[in-house]
């Protein structure tokens, strides 16, 4: 079995996300939808939803195809769909909304655990602009009682700040409390902060080889079935997601199976630590047998808890 860690981390950041010329592409189809006001026509320009809810959210949001085009926001959401099936494991990756973000606009602390698994931020605001502000502050994880009630502690000791670079990707935990920081300068829309932003959630195996979609569900459903009867009521104590990707060899045994995600964290008393109910499902996942086939079969298997 092979021990690369998975990912445990609350939120990564990925520069330079797409193609340099993609990404310039996408920032001047911005500047042009944005820019030249006397030009601005009722027929393209009057799909800004203005979503303010007091104390919350401010600013203004539309789809990213009615900004960008179909066919660059279609590029960004297939790149999107495989890098969080590559890395994450979790295929259904979707974005909603191309928001922008003047001065005055913010969002307050919340969190978005019903919404997905992970909510992601990509940027095409310019990294110089006579703005300020516009960070997403995504707070740390960790027990305040036990590691800052000694110390005074303000701003950013209680919260990662990632700044909205061009071209930057963040993806976070969707149940980490986060907030946009409030932009503040020029009103000049192109000196705002602009973002593509929406969530990622488990879509379903994802199988490259010969080895039939349906058939992989049903023998992987099974085994997993049969181990969430076996935790019984201490499946309840489990919240997050995780993904496992192992290989199928042509004689139908699993090879490399392993975690490449692990989000999982445990609500109460009743069952084993996370580390151990995983590594109990990774050893079934790795006694299956599977039909013979010509070639291998690669499986990536995504998991959600609660």
């Amino acid at each position: 079995m092979k021990t690369d860690a998975p990912i445990q981390a609350p939120y990564l950041v990925m520069d330079d996300f797409m193609p340099p010329a993609v990404a310039q592409e996408m920032r001047a189809a911005v500047e042009a939808h944005l820019g030249n006001p006397y030009e601005h026509a009722p027929k393209t320009h009057m799909d800004w939803d203005y979503w303010y809810v007091p104390g919350l959210y401010t600013y203004l949001r539309t789809l990213p195809e009615k900004v960008i085009g179909p066919q660059l926001a279609a590029a960004f959401q297939e790149r999107l769909s495989t890098w969080s099936t590559r890395t994450l494991g979790l295929g259904a990756a979707k974005a909603a909304y191309l928001s922008l973000y003047i001065s005055g606009c913010r969002q307050g602390q919340h969190n978005d655990s019903t919404n997905g698994r992970f909510g992601f931020v990509y940027s095409l605001t310019k990294n110089t602009r006579r703005t300020s502000g516009g960070e997403t502050l995504i707070w740390r994880e960790e027990d305040y009682f036990r590691t800052r009630i000694h110390r005074p502690s303000a701003g950013a000791d209680f919260f990662q700040s990632i700044e909205p670079r061009f071209n930057r990707l963040l993806v976070f935990d969707d149940r980490m409390p986060h907030a946009v920081q409030l932009v503040e300068g020029n009103m000049d829309p192109l000196e705002g902060r602009i973002v593509i932003h929406g969530h990622i959630r488990e879509g379903g195996p994802v199988v490259e080889g010969p080895l039939p979609l349906d058939l992989v569900v049903d023998i992987a459903g099974r085994v997993v079935g049969g181990y969430s009867s076996e935790l019984g009521d201490a499946l309840l104590i489990y919240h997050g997601p995780a993904a496992v990707r192992f290989t199928v060899r042509t004689d139908g045994t699993v090879a490399g199976a392993r975690l490449i995600l692990d989000r999982v964290r445990l609500l109460g008393r009743g069952g084993p630590p996370v580390q151990e109910m995983l590594a109990g499902l990774l050893g079934r996942l790795s006694n299956v047998r599977f039909p013979d086939r010509a070639e291998e079969t690669v499986v990536t298997l995504p998991l959600g808890f609660g």
